[in-house]
């Protein structure tokens, strides 16, 4: 069996006031002594991942040199147009890596994300395709909202995930979800963790290829996946213990996660 690590680091991160040409993914955290990248990499190296995909772009140097070890077993992909394509376009250039992975698991992680162990545990050992979710009590202006469907009793289906709601910021907000629950669909946070699985792999890498040619970002992957409705909620076992590095203050608070 073989897995495939994909870390999505190629964001500018404009509101963390940075020098010019340090990448948020690349900075090395208080109370961490490490990047956020570095640590993601080590977190699944220790469960034997030997196969990452790192999607730079944004102060591309910054993120390469904060990785103090394990270089041997990344290949380095570079999104030129971080600016204006987003996540979804540097997946998209990571398609051609998915046919080397055999009977295994894609996972899929954002760059400026830290994760408990227990969290990266909880993914590592679902047998699903899944994206990680905490409760939406957790829900705040820069969240990602996870829509999934009601669990048919009557045939002990799963729930899936159908949508995603961006953060208060973006153009979406979540002022509309209410009306969703009298039909007995059910909001987390989304803690921007994925795993592809299975058979699962080849319909996810096919769904990739048209991002790469459109000039548009607004065919990110998230809809594709959701589109394809092949991801489950995987619930958190250690919610609090998670943060997304959107501004200089959150680089304060990750001692309380690790």
């Amino acid at each position: 069996m073989s897995n495939l690590v994909i870390i999505l680091a190629a964001g500018k991160g404009s509101r963390m006031g940075l020098p010019e040409g340090q990448s948020k993914c690349g900075v090395i955290v208080p109370g961490l002594n490490r990047s956020s990248v570095d640590r993601l990499i080590d977190q699944f190296y220790l469960r034997g991942e030997r196969q990452f995909v790192v999607v730079l772009g944004y102060g591309a140097e910054s993120v390469v040199e904060s990785i103090s070890d394990h270089k041997n077993h990344i290949k380095f992909v570079y999104n030129q147009f971080y600016e204006t394509h987003g996540c979804g376009y540097s997946l998209s250039l990571v398609a051609p890596y998915l046919n080397s992975v055999t009977n295994g698991a894609v996972y899929i992680l954002e760059g400026d994300s830290i994760y408990s162990d227990d969290n990266i545990s909880t993914i590592y050992n679902y047998e699903l395709s899944g994206s990680l979710v905490r409760s939406s009590n957790y829900l705040s202006r820069r969240s990602v909202g996870v829509i999934c469907d009601e669990i048919n009793p009557e045939c002990d289906d799963y729930q899936k995930i159908i949508s995603y709601v961006y953060d208060q910021s973006h153009e979406a907000d979540f002022k509309n979800i209410k009306s969703l629950f009298s039909d007995g669909y059910s909001l987390y946070e989304s803690m921007q963790l994925w795993k592809i699985f299975g058979d699962n792999i080849k319909y996810f890498s096919e769904s990739l290829y048209p991002i790469k040619s459109t000039s548009s970002n607004l065919y990110s992957y998230r809809n594709m996946i959701r589109h394809n409705r092949i991801l489950l909620p995987i619930h958190s076992t250690d919610p609090t213990r998670w943060i997304n590095l959107n501004t200089k203050e959150d680089l304060n608070k990750v001692v309380e996660v690790i």
